[in-house]
């Protein structure tokens, strides 16, 4: 027969014939290809959820922290504020008023309360 003479599925079936064994590919390797690719979808979404919470768990650490440095300066400053109030005022005692720290070998002491 010529391929005038031949039937639209003669025509088909050797058309088939001559593609071979990779005409079609069975539908369970097609599911199979489909778990794997949704599988290793959700394994890098949970792997980046992991990544999320270890950054958050290291911030709060870094906040708490902070605010532990913010409390120590807060004290640092309270006591250099003191530190310079005593500096300060015996400064200003000796240059406005004129006073000295008395002489410890000058001093003489008196008892205000007598023995009865």
């Amino acid at each position: 027969m010529s391929s005038v003479a031949e039937t639209p599925q003669a025509a088909r079936a050797a058309r088939t014939a001559r593609r071979g064994p990779r005409a079609r590919r069975p539908a369970l390797l097609d599911g199979a290809v489909w778990i794997l690719a949704l599988g290793v979808l959700l394994a890098g979404i949970v792997a980046l959820n992991v990544i999320v919470l270890q950054l958050t768990v290291q911030l709060d650490d870094l906040g708490h922290e902070r605010a532990q440095l913010k409390a120590d300066i807060s004290h640092l400053e309270s006591q250099l504020s003191s530190a310079g109030a005593n500096y300060r005022i015996e400064r200003e005692a000796q240059e406005q008023l004129g006073l000295v720290e008395a002489d410890p070998a000058t001093t003489t002491y008196l008892s205000v309360l007598e023995d009865r």
